[in-house]
């Protein structure tokens, strides 16, 4: 489940109040627990999850209801950072996921709110994805990773290395 957490200010109490939300993402199965969660910049009411064994839903009503990509297997998390999702900051339908891709894809792109992606990993080594940022425009992506940073250019949708010869030798 998700735990919503408000900060409530009254006249006499200031406090944290949490609510969990009804879905159950790990269908009582312990690999499915909740292994990433994004809300859209620019529609709060988009809301995205990635679980642990590889399902991705996709909420249009600020998780009240979800549909699961039943056709998609979410790269993996690591097992202390998790998924990476990052939704667009221009089009409230296009997302990112990244993830472990050592044997599959390592990074995918939805055009359709989380229905179906496509891999996005031309020029990215089989490496852990670690956390995705992007550019206003979303013209670029910036990948942390295992192997280094990564820049994703959209001109021409490949990945380049940012380490150059001269960048610390560590985990991004």
């Amino acid at each position: 489940n998700i735990w919503q957490i408000d900060l409530s200010i009254t006249d006499s109490l200031t406090q944290l109040v949490h609510t969990i939300l009804p879905y159950n993402f790990s269908f009582d199965e312990k690999k499915s627990r909740v292994s990433g969660l994004a809300i859209s910049e620019i529609n709060n009411d988009h809301w995205y999850v990635a679980t642990g064994d590889g399902r991705f839903f996709a909420s249009t009503d600020m998780g009240v209801s979800w549909a699961e990509a039943l056709s998609f297997e979410a790269p993996y998390p690591h097992y202390f950072y998790g998924t990476t999702i990052l939704p667009s900051k221009i089009d409230q339908n296009k997302v990112f996921v990244g993830g472990s891709g050592y044997s599959n894809s390592n990074i995918y792109v939805s055009f359709d709110n989380g229905k179906t992606f496509t891999p996005i990993d031309s020029g990215l080594p089989k490496t852990l994805i670690y956390k995705l940022a992007s550019t206003d425009d979303d013209k670029f992506l910036f990948a942390a990773t295992e192997a280094g940073p990564y820049i994703y250019s959209s001109y021409d949708n490949r990945w380049y290395p940012m380490a150059g010869t001269v960048a610390p030798d560590q985990t991004y």
